[in-house]
């Protein structure tokens, strides 16, 4: 951050030039008043400082809402409470497969079926949606855990887009909103040359988006709720994108995320 901070202050001075090089030449030409040619080159550097600057404020708005979503990821799988707990708002709402709350209810908790085992949490590049003080962010991630499948080791991998909206407080930017967008999930057992004992039936009625993931969930005790966000339904997905952008284009104040 300090780096980028000199690599600002460095673009500011190499914007400024111009204008300080104006007011050199209207200086030197004081005893002119109607030197036109000047006056034009001065109003032209303003205007232009104007605009670098503005560009320089929402490019370190971009980089400070990349950073922010990418630190909750590493905060919660590393299990960081106390930095996670700072990315949000007091306010935050979030809802992922197993909790929708407050901030309280997913720092520091885990659904209640789950095994303490350690996962893998791996992200593409996430895409900011920027409009003034407001931040909207679609973050493709993959999560990679140990599960229990009738006493036999296997691995699940999620994969999901996380879906963000951020707000910039009293000049800082905070995370107001979580959802988990369901794509995709695979099952296989942890070691070669194993097979899992799956049965299709038990596979009936469960959700493309997740499917071994609400299955794993039951055989451990748990229960995931069949109308979560996924793109196997993309009327709902469709519905949530336009609230969302609702929201970023300031027609929206719900500080919530809109559920499918």
């Amino acid at each position: 951050m300090k780096n980028f901070t000199i690599n600002v202050a460095f673009a500011i001075y190499v914007l400024c030039l111009p204008f300080l090089c104006a007011c050199e030449n209207t200086r030197e030409s004081s005893g002119n008043v109607g030197d036109e040619k000047v006056r034009k080159e001065l109003a032209a550097a303003l205007n232009n400082l104007a605009v670098s600057a503005s560009i320089i404020r929402e490019t370190a708005d971009y980089a400070a809402v990349e950073r922010l979503v990418v630190a909750e990821r590493l905060y919660r799988v590393s299990h960081r409470n106390e930095d996670l707990a700072k990315c949000y708002a007091e306010d935050a709402q979030i809802h992922t497969s197993w909790q929708k709350g407050g901030v309280s209810s997913f720092v520091g908790k885990s659904p209640r079926e789950a095994v303490a085992r350690p996962n893998v949490n791996r992200n593409n590049p996430p895409l900011v949606h920027l409009n003034g003080d407001r931040a909207f962010v679609e973050y493709p991630s993959t999560t990679t855990r140990s599960v229990d499948v009738k006493g036999k080791e296997a691995v699940l991998t999620s994969y999901m887009r996380l879906l963000y909206r951020a707000e910039k407080r009293s000049g800082e930017w905070k995370i107001i909103a979580m959802t988990s967008l369901n794509e995709w999930d695979e099952l296989a057992p942890a070691i070669p040359g194993e097979t899992l004992d799956v049965q299709p039936a038990e596979l009936e009625g469960l959700r493309t988006s997740y499917r071994f993931l609400a299955y794993t969930r039951k055989l451990a005790g748990g229960e995931v709720n069949m109308d979560e966000l996924g793109v196997d339904r993309p009327e709902d997905v469709d519905k949530f994108y336009a609230q969302e952008f609702e929201w970023l284009n300031g027609k929206l104040t719900s500080p919530t995320l809109a559920s499918p």
